[in-house]
């Protein structure tokens, strides 16, 4: 005892107590070494206690207490394998032998290890249930066959479960379920499939599986056998109610439900074989069978007596085709070739369709020999009706149109007969070269209106056939009528009368055939009628046009010698043809031969007064006037007779003309004569008088043959002149020459000189104001004359005229007897040229909005030469219209053509070829560059409009060489001009490559993306294929790549994991989770190898961690046991690798997603575990070397010497290990204070050193 002890007063005094105690006959019990029957015996003869609670109290040794610990984690550890083999009353015994130990020592590790225990045993039940009962679920609700195996299983299940139903009732509370939970969960699933099948038909190829299923299952578990008896008693149901409904099916018609029902019997037969009965199924279904056969034999042969009746009804046709219809529903039932062989139903059908087509001959032939009779039409309607009764049935229909349309063929050429021999009636009435027989022409319309039933076999037949005829008559008369009443009868076109006569007699004659068309007699009396109306209104127009009354209020002005002409001709024309209303033409014949003859009379006499006028008067200007006037009536005299003979012919005096030629010539001799006496004897005056006469009288000149009063005039004219200054010729001249200003100055020469001066200035007058009026008149006939073209001569010549019209007002404008007539024929000119060049204008535009550029260009500069040559007589509106023109020009050309290309879709180039205004704009882009800016423009529009359609071919998702954009350029670029086709057909081929190259990189883009590992490339690919409606396929192809490389990533896991390579294996699940976090969205089918390769995570760290733990920490481990130790190093590197990959992922997802839940509690308990593991040995360690305990200290170096390795190489591994702030820090901080084994045997050596090692030192040393 040390001295400290004895100086523990509380210890001595306890140590004093013992003494006394135990002074006579102590008993020590040592459990490990006395035996228990000698104990107990000399327990028995010892003395009796009188008061053992105060002798008897417990108390264990630490020792004692460590071996119970140790015995019981071998019970857990135990207990934790026995639980895996289910071996339930060996773990009822471990619990057992736990609670009476609890009992008895009343230890707080025991009541620990005891929960950890029932908490283990509890979740493995739990767990054993949840998976037998998911397998049960899985393999009877999806699964297609369910095997006796697999319901072994599930009987495995139930017995551990009622294996452990006596551990349930002694330590494990109602949180456990019953063995009875798995039979009340097989009835569940059962009745679940007993509810599906209820619902589902019996030929449903589940039925079959499910059915299968129950009968297993009923094979052994005897409780299910009502449940599977309901099935089949529901089915058997089903089955009696589809039977019982067939004969409703059958004789509504619903053989496509015949054939199902059918069908369905026949798939009872094999779904419900070994469950149902199978001959009685077997029976139904050929009784089903019959009698499908001979309902349609039956209703056949009911139909027989119709064919013995020589005429069939609606009625009868109804039933029959209604027969056919069925039995070709029932052929054409596809459902129907399984139950019913198509030939049986095909026999049937055959005979009764030969029934019907035998009486349908019959009928043909009797249509054949009427034909063969006259007037057969009206007996022929009755039999077609019939053949079309009978072609009412479709199938029929079919089989007869070839006899059928002969025979209407045959009827139609009878009709066609009929309506030839018609025609050539006909033909002979047209033509009229002889006469017809009125009598025979309506028999035969007759004939042919008895087939007006015939025309809803032809549409058209019979109307073409008797229209045709009554339309050829009819055309005939409204032929006549029009062409008669399309005659123009007026007096221009009295040559007709004799032709409309003819063809009105001819319209007369057609009054025989009103009896067969009534509708043409009003025809004939409306050409009658219109005939009569015509002459009488023409024969009362020339009455009232050449009235005797009229004319004598007219002073007989005039004599329409044309129009009276035409009437003579008119008349004489009705007069000779004998028209209905001749009376009135003789009538009218009178009146204007007498009006003719007056107004012969009348002239003669008016003429003979002004002539005598005109010899005595000194009047120039009465003179004048009667000159013009016998002048009009001697020339209306000559017109007469040269144009109207048979007006003429009616003059009172046929010589008229003669004898005033006569006159004229007589009074020209006698005025030549008077003016040389006059010249002689210089009367002047007077001279000039008779001069004038002669001029006025010229204008008779010529009526004159011979002699001519303007020859009198010229000769004693320049007598008249050469006796007076030559002033008056200057004068003359210079009016020729347009010298207006020089006209002016002599002018007024004359005028300030004395009479004869003033008398020339008089007479220069005249000629200057004829001269003028002459230009005048010439310039506008030139203006009016400008036609489709625009001469520029003649634009020259109109404005020099207009120039010497204005200089013609400038200086002589108040020696004109008209001054303003010059303004006003500018005016004119101008408003004339301004609506001519209009006219060119319009034209202009119209060429140019049909891009005739070419012609438009032509007539522009055409007209802008006649703008620059007209100057200041172009009004401002047509140079405005001029400039707007070529704005106008320019906007079509730049505006409204470019727009239209550039607007208008390559696809409309079909109706619009840019070839065609590419060829126009050649032909004019060297005269105006706008045309080469609009060409340049167009061509790039339409360029960019192909470039774009390529872009868009290129760009178009997925990508193909043949898109919509491709065709589309194909087809629009063969309208385009040689050189931008073969350009643009270069760019197609190139466009073509980069789609094909664009392919390629896709899928090349798509397979190094995947092969590369990138997952979140990967992940940005696949969400724009996504996004992309088109892209679908390419999103399907990236998924399924991206799955084989899961499938390939978690095989390469799994050999990893077999080989216990732990971190290449992490390294694989690092991209495996990479997978999972970036695509879980897109790719649904990642959870599932996720899901199996965490499971296998979680496995193997349960594994290491439990063979760590259960080898390493026990306390019972031999020298000799390497392939304990090497169990255990596998077991720790495994674990260090959990932690190296747990310290790498510090604060990341994957740890939560990876790894075991309560993963860090487990490493820290496992840590914690190993700390106390080693420091209990070194404590042992120290007392042993303390006390000199041989026995422990060889116990400690035991193992010490086994798991130096281990320790060694987790140092190693430390020593590498570069994150140092990690659970293996925690690791090696708790191993580093720690002696080794070489450092325990040096200690032991200075111990042998130092102080002998009792009789057992040497051997530890050569142990180790």
């Amino acid at each position: 005892m040390t001295d400290q002890e004895k100086s523990d007063e509380s210890f001595m005094n306890l140590f004093q107590d013992m003494l006394q105690k135990t002074k006579k006959h102590p008993l020590v019990l040592d459990p490990l070494r006395d035996e228990p029957q000698d104990f107990l015996n000399e327990l028995i003869r010892s003395t009796t206690i009188q008061y053992p609670n105060e002798v008897f109290q417990f108390s264990i040794t630490e020792k004692s207490r460590t071996i119970v610990q140790k015995q019981l984690k071998n019970y857990q550890l135990s207990l934790m394998s026995t639980v895996k083999r289910s071996e339930y009353p060996l773990i009822k015994y471990y619990l057992d032998q736990m609670t009476r130990l609890k009992k008895f020592l009343q230890e707080d590790y025991i009541e620990q290890i005891y929960s950890d225990c029932i908490q283990q045993l509890k979740k493995h039940l739990r767990e054993e249930y949840q998976e037998g009962t998911s397998k049960l679920s899985q393999c009877l609700m999806h699964q297609i066959f369910v095997t006796d195996s697999d319901i072994k299983q599930y009987q495995t299940y139930i017995n551990h479960a009622q294996s452990a139903e006596e551990l349930r009732k002694d330590h494990l509370d109602s949180e456990v379920v019953h063995s009875s939970a798995f039979v009340q969960h097989l009835i569940k699933k059962v009745n679940e499939m007993n509810d599906d099948l209820r619902e589902k038909e019996i030929d449903d190829s589940s039925v079959k599986v499910n059915s299968d299923k129950i009968q297993l299952v009923t094979k052994h578990f005897p409780e299910i056998k009502e449940t599977y008896e309901s099935v089949l008693q529901s089915f058997t149901e089903k089955i009696d109610l589809k039977v019982g409904s067939f004969e409703n099916y059958l004789h509504t018609n619903q053989f496509d439900q015949c054939a199902t029902i059918m069908k369905n019997l026949f798939d009872v037969w094999n779904i419900f074989h070994h469950h149902l009965d199978e001959e009685n199924i077997k029976m139904k279904y050929f009784k089903l069978r019959e009698d499908f056969l001979s309902y349609f034999s039956s209703s056949t042969k009911d139909l027989d007596y119709l064919f013995k009746q020589t005429k069939l009804e609606k009625p009868d046709i109804d039933r029959i085709n209604t027969c056919l219809v069925n039995l070709e529903t029932a052929l054409n039932t596809f459902s129907l070739e399984a139950p019913i062989r198509e030939q049986e139903i095909k026999q049937i059908y055959d005979s009764f369709l030969s029934k019907i087509l035998k009486f349908f001959e019959n009928i043909v032939q009797k249509i054949n020999n009427a034909l063969n009779k006259q007037n057969a039409l009206e007996n022929l309607e009755k039999l077609i009706e019939q053949l079309d009764l009978i072609r009412n049935i479709s199938s029929v229909e079919f089989k007869t149109s070839q006899v059928y349309y002969a025979t209407l063929e045959k009827l139609f050429g009878y009709i066609y007969q009929l309506r030839r021999d018609a025609e050539e009636l006909l033909r002979v009435l047209f033509q009229g070269g002889e006469k017809i027989d009125f009598e025979k022409l309506p028999q035969c319309l007759s004939n042919l209106k008895s087939a007006a039933w015939i025309e809803k076999y032809r549409a058209g037949l019979y109307s073409n056939v008797i229209n045709n005829v009554e339309q050829l008559i009819f055309q005939h008369v409204e032929k006549l009528k029009k062409a008669i009443m399309s005659t123009n009868l007026d007096l221009d076109y009295s040559h007709e009368l004799e032709h409309v006569l003819k063809r009105l007699f001819d319209l007369n004659d057609m009054k025989q055939l009103t009896n067969i068309l009534p509708t043409i007699n009003e025809h004939i009396e409306e050409a009658n009628s219109w005939f009569q109306n015509t002459t009488n209104h023409i024969f009362e127009s020339i009455h009232s046009t050449f009235s005797l009354e009229r004319l004598k209020q007219q002073e007989y002005k005039s004599l329409d010698s044309v129009k009276a002409e035409k009437a003579f001709n008119y008349l004489n024309a009705c007069k000779d043809a004998f028209i209905p209303n001749r009376n009135d033409c003789l009538t009218v014949i009178d009146h204007l031969e007498t009006f003719v003859k007056n107004f012969s009379d009348f002239i003669q006499k008016e003429m003979e007064t002004f002539f005598d006028i005109i010899k005595k008067s000194l009047d120039t200007n009465e003179i004048l006037d009667k000159v013009r006037i016998l002048s009009s009536r001697i020339q209306e005299i000559s017109d007469i007779e040269k144009a109207s003979p048979r007006v003429f012919s009616h003059f009172s005096k046929g010589t008229i003309f003669q004898d005033w030629q006569t006159e004229l010539s007589s009074y020209c001799s006698e005025l030549a004569t008077e003016m040389a006496r006059l010249c002689a004897t210089q009367r002047t005056e007077a001279l000039n008088t008779k001069l004038s006469t002669a001029k006025t009288l010229s204008k008779l000149d010529k009526f004159l043959e011979s002699s001519k009063f303007i020859d009198i005039y010229n000769e004693y004219q320049k007598l008249f002149f050469s006796q007076t200054n030559d002033i008056g010729q200057q004068v003359i001249d210079a009016i020729k020459n347009f010298d207006y200003e020089g006209v002016a100055v002599k002018m007024m020469t004359l005028k300030s000189s004395d009479e004869v001066g003033k008398h020339f200035y008089a007479e220069a007058k005249r000629p200057l104001n004829t001269g003028l009026e002459q230009l005048i008149e010439e310039t506008e006939n030139l203006a009016i004359m400008i036609g489709s073209t625009i001469p520029r001569e003649d634009i020259k010549l109109i404005v020099n005229n207009l120039k010497r019209m204005e200089r013609a007002k400038q200086f002589i404008e108040k020696h004109l007897d008209a001054p303003h007539k010059i303004d006003e024929s500018i005016q004119n000119v101008k408003s004339i040229i301004e609506e001519r060049i209009k006219r060119h204008l319009v034209v202009v535009k119209a060429l140019i909005d049909n891009h005739n550029f070419s012609e438009a260009d032509r007539k522009i500069e055409s007209i802008t030469v006649v703008r620059n040559l007209l100057g200041k007589y172009c009004t401002k509106e047509i140079f405005d219209e001029i400039e707007n023109l070529t704005e106008y020009q320019n906007n079509v050309v730049l505006t409204k053509v470019v727009t239209k290309y550039s607007k208008m879709d390559i696809s409309g180039y079909t109706l619009n070829p840019p070839t065609d205004i590419f060829e126009r704009f050649g032909q004019v882009n060297q005269t105006n560059p706008i045309y080469n800016q609009a060409l340049n423009e167009i061509r790039e529009k339409i360029l960019a409009k192909f470039r774009e359609e390529l872009d868009k071919a290129k760009s178009s998702q997925p990508p193909n060489s043949e898109n919509i954009h491709i065709r589309k350029f194909e087809s629009a670029v063969k309208y385009l001009p040689e050189a931008m086709r073969n350009a643009l057909e270069v760019e197609l081929k190139h466009c073509k490559d980069d789609i094909v190259q664009l392919i390629r990189d896709n899928e090349i883009k798509l397979n190094n993306a995947c092969s590369s590992g990138d997952v979140r490339n990967i992940k940005s690919i696949l969400l724009e294929y996504e996004n992309a409606q088109e892209l679908q396929s390419f999103a399907n192809k990236v998924k399924a790549l991206v799955l084989t490389q899961i499938k390939e990533i978690v095989e390469k896991i799994n050999g990893n994991f077999e080989r216990y390579e732990i971190r290449e294996a992490f390294t694989h699940v690092k991209k495996l989770y990479n997978y999972k976090i970036e695509l879980e969205e897109l790719i649904t089918d990642i959870d599932r190898p996720y899901s199996e390769v965490r499971l296998r995570i979680i496995k193997i760290f349960d594994d290491a961690y439990l063979s760590f733990t259960n080898r390493f920490l026990s306390a019972q481990v031999s020298i000799g046991e390497n392939e304990s130790v090497a169990a255990v190093e596998k077991s720790l590197i495994c674990l260090t690798e959990f932690m190296k990959f747990k310290d790498d992922h510090i604060n990341q997802l994957i740890l939560t997603h990876l790894l075991p839940d309560g993963f860090n509690d487990r490493i820290d308990t496992l840590i914690r575990k190993i700390r106390d593991y080693f420091n209990e040995h070194e404590a042992k360690c120290v007392d042993a070397l303390e006390k000199i305990h041989t026995d422990s200290l060889l116990n400690i170096l035991t193992i010490m010497s086994t798991w130096n390795s281990i320790l060694t190489k987790i140092k190693i591994y430390y020593e590498t290990y570069s994150n140092r702030n990690t659970s293996m820090l925690s690791l090696i901080t708790i191993l580093q204070p720690l002696a080794d084994h070489s450092r325990m045997l040096s200690s032991i050596s200075e111990l042998r050193v130092g102080r002998p090692m009792g009789r057992d030192g040497t051997n530890i040393f050569r142990k180790f």
